[in-house]
C-alpha cells in the first residue's frame, strides 16, 4: 500500500537556503538557460571532493547549498570514453555526465548546431557536512538544463523505461542517484518513495522513516513517471536488488489502476472480517475523553459517541460507537 512520509519530514531533512556565488564570464561559451529544477545529477563527483573543497570550503556541520556556473566540455580525448562530457566549476573538474546523459546531451547539442562547443549552465552544489560519528555528506552536484533537453530526455526514458533489461511489465530498474548506503540496508529490503508536496520535483528513496533512512533519489529521467503514478493514487512495489560500497540498485514495479483497486478491495474485506468478529475482553476497558466545555457532563452519566455504519468505517472514516460510563480521572 502506498505510504507517504509525513510532510514534517521535509522540515527535518537538512536544508540550506541556496547561496548564489559570483558568476564567471561566459566569453564565447554557449549559454544554456535551465528550468530551475537542477534535475540532471553529475556522476563521479566522489573522485573530485578535494577540488570541490577548494571551491566550497571544508565540510561543516551545516553543509552548503550553492548555485554557481558550470562549464560542460566535450571530452573527446577521454581515454576511457571518447563520448564523455566533463563538468568543470571555477576551472576545476568536479565530475562528468553519466554515459546515458552524455549521449543525450551530445545529440541535443548537434540538433542546435552546437556540436563540440563548450556550454555554460547553472549548477547546484549541496552536501558537504560532517556532524561527527560518521554522519558525513559528500558534495554532490546537479545541473540546470533547458526545458527542451529535459522533455526530449523524458520522452526517451518513458519509451525505454528501464536502465536494465527487464521482462516484467511496468517495471523500472535504476541506480540510485547520490546514494547514501547504511549498515542496515540489505538486498531484498522494501523501500519507500516520497516526494515533497510543495516541490514535487525529486523522488526520495527511504529504507526507514526519518532523514537517516534516506538512501538517495530516483534518477530525474524516471522521476516524472513515478510522481505522476503516485499523484494518481496508484501503488508501487520497490525493493533493493543490488548493493555496493557506493552503489544501490532499485527495482520498482508500478501497479496498474485495476490491480490497485483490487488490492484495496481485498484489504477492505479483511478489515470487515476483523471488525465483525466477536470481541469478549477479559478486563473492563477504560476510555478517557477531554470535554470541550467544563461541567457539561456529570459523573455517572452515559455518553454516546455516534458512528455511521460499518461501510463508512471500512472506507476509512474511523468513527465507532461506544456506550461508556464517565468516571472521575
Amino acid at each position: 500500500m502506498l505510504k507517504v512520509l509525513p510532510e514534517t519530514l521535509s522540515e527535518t531533512m537538512h536544508k540550506v537556503t541556496p547561496e548564489i556565488l559570483p558568476e564567471t564570464s561566459p566569453g564565447n561559451l554557449i549559454e544554456l538557460t535551465g528550468t530551475g529544477k537542477f534535475s540532471l545529477f553529475v556522476v563521479g563527483e566522489s573522485y573530485y571532493q578535494d577540488n570541490l573543497k577548494q571551491i566550497c570550503g571544508e565540510y561543516s556541520v551545516d553543509g552548503i547549498n550553492y548555485i554557481l556556473d558550470a562549464t560542460l566540455t566535450h571530452a573527446d580525448d577521454n581515454q576511457y570514453d571518447s563520448e564523455a562530457i566533463r563538468v568543470e566549476i571555477s576551472g576545476k573538474t568536479v565530475g562528468h555526465m553519466s554515459k546515458t546523459d552524455a549521449s543525450m546531451y551530445r545529440t541535443y547539442m548537434r540538433s542546435k548546431d552546437w556540436s563540440g562547443l563548450t556550454a555554460i549552465c547553472k549548477a547546484k552544489i549541496t552536501g558537504g557536512w560532517d556532524r561527527g560519528q560518521g554522519d558525513i555528506g559528500h558534495y554532490s552536484i546537479s545541473l540546470d538544463l533547458p526545458s527542451d533537453f529535459i522533455k526530449s530526455f523524458n520522452s526517451v526514458a518513458s519509451a525505454n523505461l528501464n536502465e536494465d533489461d527487464s521482462s516484467e511489465p511496468n517495471t523500472i530498474i535504476f541506480n540510485v542517484e547520490r546514494p547514501h548506503i547504511r549498515d542496515f540496508n540489505e538486498v531484498g529490503a522494501n523501500v519507500k518513495l516520497w516526494t515533497p508536496k510543495d516541490d514535487p520535483g525529486d523522488v526520495y528513496i527511504f529504507h526507514r522513516d526519518g532523514p537517516d533512512g534516506r538512501i538517495g533519489t530516483v534518477p530525474y529521467k524516471y522521476a516524472d513517471i513515478i510522481i505522476s503514478h503516485m499523484l494518481d493514487g496508484l501503488e508501487y512495489k520497490a525493493k533493493i536488488i543490488e548493493l555496493g560500497i557506493d552503489k544501490c540498485k532499485i527495482k520498482c514495479r508500478l501497479i496498474s489502476k485495476e490491480e490497485t483497486e483490487l488490492g484495496k478491495a481485498k484489504e477492505r474485506e479483511v478489515l470487515r472480517t476483523e471488525l465483525t468478529k466477536p470481541y469478549n475482553p477479559k478486563k473492563p476497558i477504560t476510555l478517557a475523553f477531554v470535554m470541550k466545555k467544563k461541567k457539561s457532563t456529570k459523573v455517572g452519566e452515559k455518553l454516546n459517541v455516534e458512528f455511521d455504519d460499518l461501510d463508512s468505517y471500512v472506507q476509512g472514516q474511523w468513527n465507532i460507537r461506544f456506550l461508556i460510563k464517565l468516571v472521575m480521572l
